[in-house]
């Protein structure tokens, strides 16, 4: 149960990491906040990653 709670949870951010992705720069009006909110964003997206590999790979349980 918790694995799949994590699943949900995380596949929701990663539409949402891949929404903020398809849609840079995202409000940036120069190329400095452009970088910026790659830079915000990057570690996001690799702990959503790591959360999903986690949550595909948890023990099954009955």
């Amino acid at each position: 149960p918790r694995a799949r709670r994590l699943f949900a949870r995380v596949a929701v951010l990663d539409r949402v990491l891949a929404l903020a992705g398809h849609a840079a720069p995202g409000g940036a009006i120069n190329n400095y906040e452009a970088q910026q909110r790659d830079a915000a964003l990057r570690p996001l997206t690799a702990a959503c990653r790591l959360a999903l590999v986690a949550a595909c790979n948890a023990p099954l349980r009955p």
